[in-house]
């Protein structure tokens, strides 16, 4: 995983630069972005921290970053956990010394990391031209106007964006910000509709703060993913909220999609959105409360609803007619104005079973989609296998009991466990199977009543093969029976079943404290022992040292059963004794303090012939970050 260096706002390097060294400027000579805050007065603008418009430039320089560096291309859109890049930022900033401060900088790397899956480290020096936060804004034609906000909130322009936005304004009769991050005109302009209609619907209630970046020609778009840009959109409402006196922001977004499970293979690793994932809220609030000193929250309203709960408040609020201009489509460039949704993506299949489920059919007319959800031919390959798993791991969340859903799931489930203030994670393990097998029941239901008002079709062959509804039901596809789903076999099988999505989607943190002769890992007591202490001390060495030397995860190496032995000084059958005993007293701390099964292979990995290595997803911290 080569480092990419990043020099920002006209920073210089040290030494030779490397050739593919990335320039990115916000002002001055040279500049090749330009960032512009829409419709805010200059009355609004008073006492803007300058860590606020530090913020603003470091959050944009990260998305550009992101932006110019392939992910890999069309070719491994499949691989995930292949994305992932090292960057090095270099950026001035006009108070240094804090942004270096060790608490500020490991929240933002932290935040960073979850949220793209990339590697991001920052040098920080002194801006000597850094203009003022005004700089960025378009001004608005109302110099009088003074909008105080009760809340500000994030506006994509899509449903859920769209159901929050109302819910603020009709049910808690709320002033609202919408802060909107403009990536395409396409967007903007939807966006713009939305927010007007609103505006007209609630007089002197809703302010739209359009916000827009653009980029000289010499700055391509080489990677579209754009993991990072809920972290821009997160640093302009920060923003926002500090001019008027707030200190929360809130995103609306459903759950399912919020936890981030493998609903379908495609959607893996740093390919799957992390916009809202539990722990990316809890990482946000921590990151800017840190940054300015005081308590800052980040909330989304909507952690515990479906899509389908989400498309029924709109349908419910007396302004579903607003529905059909908003867009959730992730294939903007592909869009058009008769068909503003390709209809194959996973963001189209979530949202058309939504409003088909919630009775929106005639405000999210079919006609708005490339392709109908359940009747056009769907061609062999990477559509078609999409919309295959989508609907087949919707119908195995409802057949799931509890234990079987958590023996798949405990990766992303343990990753939010701390995450909701107030629940434990039992609660939060029930709340989550609750969520998911509501979304599989919303599917389900849209399925049966299509079955029924096409079965004379379906009686006489005149559907397409190909279409969603035929391989739904399995006519050319298996039976996706009622019968429950449940772990198989004892606790060490349960965690194998898991181990794919494991391997995919978790993340422990671990420590080896030698000088106490313990293995800590976040969330569980202490395993005590020297003998334990110093397997994992030699695992962690070689751990660190692939680390180091830039390998991809999956290319760390292993360590022979030969060779460990040795450096242990035990012989092959006792080492196999004590992984076993080791993996088996994790596992069952695990089961006893989260009420979580754990793969096997969680934490130690074998593989035969090759030996033994630390899972390369695991996280590697120092003994004071996990007993914090």
């Amino acid at each position: 995983m080569p480092e990419r260096l990043v020099l920002c706002g006209g920073a210089e390097g040290k030494g030779r630069l490397p050739s593919d060294t990335i320039g990115l400027k916000l002002y001055g000579p040279g500049a090749n972005i330009d960032l512009r805050l829409q419709d805010i007065s200059r009355r609004m603008v008073a006492n803007v921290p300058d860590l606020l418009t530090d913020l603003l430039e470091i959050a944009t320089y990260v998305l550009c970053a992101d932006e110019a560096v392939s992910r890999g291309g069309e070719t491994r859109r499949r691989l995930g956990a292949d994305w992932r890049r090292r960057y090095r930022l270099v950026v001035p900033v006009r108070v240094p010394d804090h942004w270096a401060s060790t608490g500020v900088t490991d929240a933002l790397t932290d935040l960073l990391t979850f949220l793209s899956e990339d590697e991001f480290s920052f040098e920080f020096v002194r801006g000597t031209r850094s203009p003022p936060f005004q700089s960025y804004l378009d001004l608005s034609k109302d110099e009088s106007a003074v909008f105080a906000a009760d809340e500000v909130v994030l506006f994509s322009g899509g449903m859920d964006s769209l159901a929050g936005a109302v819910e603020e304004l009709r049910s808690h009769h709320c002033r609202v910000a919408l802060v909107s991050h403009q990536s395409s005109t396409k967007i903007s302009d939807r966006q713009r509709h939305i927010a007007s209609e609103l505006s007209n619907r609630f007089p002197g209630m809703a302010l739209h703060v359009p916000v827009r970046i653009t980029k000289n020609r010499e700055l391509p778009t080489l990677e579209y993913t754009q993991r990072t840009r809920s972290f821009l959109f997160a640093a302009l409402a920060a923003a926002v909220a500090s001019m008027m006196g707030r200190q929360r922001i809130r995103f609306y977004e459903n759950g399912v999609v919020s936890y981030n499970l493998p609903i379908a293979g495609q959607v893996i690793g740093a390919q799957a959105t992390r916009t809202t994932h539990p722990r990316v809220i809890r990482n946000l609030a921590r990151f800017v409360s840190v940054l300015l000193g005081e308590d800052f929250s980040v909330e989304n309203p909507f952690s515990w609803k479906t899509k389908s709960e989400v498309a029924r408040l709109i349908a419910a609020s007396g302004h579903a007619d607003l529905v059909r201009h908003s867009v959730s489509c992730s294939r903007v460039r592909s869009m058009t104005t008769l068909h503003p949704h390709c209809g194959t993506c996973f963001q189209c299949l979530d949202r058309r079973f939504a409003a088909l489920d919630a009775c929106l059919g005639d405000d999210d007319p079919a006609e708005m989609y490339r392709t109908d959800l359940l009747l056009d031919e769907r061609n062999a390959g990477f559509d078609r296998t999409m919309a295959e798993a989508y609907v087949r791991r919707a119908l195995e969340f409802r057949r799931f009991t509890q234990v079987g859903f958590l023996s798949q799931c405990i990766g992303e489930i343990s990753r939010s466990m701390s995450s909701f203030p107030g629940m434990n994670p039992d609660e939060v393990a029930t709340r989550a199977f609750d969520l998911h097998r509501r979304h599989g029941d919303a599917v389900h239901s849209v399925l049966a009543n299509a079955v029924r008002e096409h079965a004379a079709e379906l009686v006489s062959g005149t559907l397409s093969p190909n279409c969603l509804l035929r391989i739904a039901i399995g006519e050319h596809r298996r039976q996706f029976d009622d019968a429950a789903i449940e772990p198989s076999g004892t606790s060490e099988s349960v965690g194998n079943t898991a181990k794919d999505q494991r391997d995919q989607t978790s993340e422990i943190m671990l420590a080896v404290d030698e000088t106490s002769q313990r293995v800590l890992i976040r969330g569980l007591p202490s395993v005590m022992g020297k003998a334990n202490c110093a397997l994992m001390a030699v695992l962690q060495a070689s751990f660190k040292a692939d680390r180091d030397a830039g390998r991809m995860p999956d290319n760390f190496r292993y360590t022979a059963a030969r060779t460990l032995a040795a450096r242990l000084s035990i012989d092959e059958q006792t080492l196999r004794r004590r992984v076993s005993r080791l993996r088996k007293l994790v596992a069952q701390s695990c089961v006893e303090h989260l009420g979580l099964p754990l793969s096997n292979d969680a934490i130690i990995q074998s593989k035969a012939w090759q030996g033994y290595r630390l899972n390369p997803a695991v996280r590697l911290v120092a003994a004071e970050e996990v007993r914090s």
